[in-house]
């Protein structure tokens, strides 16, 4: 008797994002929709390092809720997260959600700031 794989994770979405993390939260599957004994979930994060580049994995692993937290990201990076639910002998099919994150404050210049940069750097320097 063929036993069909897990079912598609629905509902992928950020709840909270920054210029450094972000929380992923996606709908629980139902037990029917488990098809075997669970695993988890398990995600892979790549990021795109220009945007017509390669992605390039940065974090991957297995959670048991529907919440993943992400830490330690690059600000204004382009990533994308996937979700797929694993039982004991198949994997489900893969959600993805593209997000990118903030930039950050403090690495940027006023107007100002970058005119008193130059001026430093060429009357000084």
């Amino acid at each position: 008797m063929f036993c069909p794989g897990p079912g598609l994770v629905k509902g992928l979405r950020v709840t909270r994002l920054t210029s450094t993390a972000a929380q992923m939260m996606w709908n629980r599957l139902s037990c029917r929709e488990h098809n075997g004994s669970a695993v988890g979930y398990m995600y892979e994060c790549s990021k795109y390092l220009h945007p017509s580049g390669p992605a390039v994995n940065v974090m991957f692993g297995i959670v048991n809720g529907t919440t993943l937290d992400l830490h330690d990201l690059i600000p204004f990076t382009n990533y994308t997260v996937s979700i797929q639910f694993a039982n004991h002998v198949y994997r489900g099919p893969r959600s993805t959600f593209n997000f990118t994150t903030f930039e950050d404050c403090k690495y940027l210049m006023s107007p100002a700031e970058f005119v008193m940069g130059l001026f430093i750097v060429k009357y000084f320097v």
